[in-house]
């Protein structure tokens, strides 16, 4: 049997931004709807809650290397035996989560326990072009069709992956603490590292979670990852404008002409991003036996959608009776 209670964080930083200064009893609130809260993450932290003591952590800094970082500090300060790390856009179902905290444990004659044989799990998640996964295969070039090897709800060795879903041992992350000397800087008190820390390696900047898998394999510590249809990911990632537009606008010019064109343009959105809403909400509940269904590739034509449908969600709120 595994440990009862998890360390359980969440990177809520658009939320954060949306309820300041009421951030916390707007967490709390959020939290307390459970399958009807808005926020993908809050719902998986409720599916968590329903099997496991749960130690809940949020944290809501833009600064998204620093908030891994300075989560890391508070995870090692709890001594609890495992961080299941979660962004505010992944939506994880209970089946998902069960394979990524047992999949953490040594098992040996039936005893589950974290020891120095531990490994750290990423749940990958399919890109928003739809083609791969956020992880890469050890001894898989994936220009060469390494998806192709990935089975669903199957741990496999992997060299990085995004850390929009991660379940961290302790020992493990003590273990890359210790190798690569220890915490890098403080916050609230509490020592935290730099294991999350981005790179520039050969004029390319290499993200916080890639840097992250990066030293975890220097340390020793190994890399699983695993896929499974009750992971849905609901954000992009960092995006720059696929022909690099630059738009030049000369001084008081009017631009109202355009007007009834972006109205249109907003409603065919809306109805875009409801039908999506229905179609992610077909995927999650769907248990085919090959992990994908009609509504996951329906899903995936929205791939083009996707920034502008997002950008209008979170803008497009109702707005408060005064």
């Amino acid at each position: 049997m595994v440990d009862a209670r998890l360390f359980v964080s969440v990177f809520a930083y658009s939320f954060g931004k949306a309820h300041y200064p009421n951030v916390d009893r707007a967490i709390a609130a959020e939290l307390e709807k459970g399958e009807s809260s808005l926020v993908p993450a809050f719902r998986t932290v409720h599916r968590l809650r329903r099997s496991f003591d749960v130690t809940f952590a949020p944290e809501c800094s833009t600064l998204i290397g620093k908030a891994r970082n300075v989560m890391s500090g508070k995870f090692l300060s709890s001594g609890i035996p495992l961080w299941v790390s979660i962004d505010d856009d992944v939506d994880a179902s209970a089946d998902a989560l069960h394979i990524g905290i047992n999949g953490t444990y040594h098992v040996v004659d039936g005893w589950a326990a974290h020891d120095a044989g531990s490994r750290i799990i990423i749940g990958g998640m399919k890109t928003r072009t739809n083609d791969k996964y956020n992880i890469g295969l050890t001894g898989v070039d994936p220009l060469d069709g390494g998806d192709v090897a990935i089975k669903t709800g199957e741990l496999m060795p992997i060299t990085y992956g995004g850390a929009a879903l991660t379940f961290i041992p302790y020992k493990c992350l003590a273990r890359m603490v210790n190798h690569h000397g220890g915490t890098a800087f403080d916050e609230g008190g509490v020592g935290c590292p730099g294991l999350f820390k981005e790179e520039i390696v050969e004029r390319c900047w290499i993200g916080e979670d890639v840097m992250f898998c990066r030293r975890a394999r220097a340390a020793g510590v190994p890399l699983y990852g695993f896929i499974h249809p009750g992971i849905v990911h609901a954000g992009i990632p960092s995006i720059s404008s696929p022909n690099n537009m630059v738009l030049n606008w000369r001084a008081g010019e009017d631009c109202c002409d355009k007007r009834d064109a972006a109205l249109a343009e907003n409603a065919r959105l809306r109805e875009a991003l409801t039908r999506f809403d229905q179609l992610v909400e077909a995927a999650q509940t769907s248990h085919a036996a090959d992990g994908y269904t009609d509504a996951d590739v329906q899903v995936g034509k929205f791939q083009d959608e996707l920034p502008a449908l997002l950008v209008l969600a979170a803008t497009d709120q109702p707005k408060k009776q005064g």
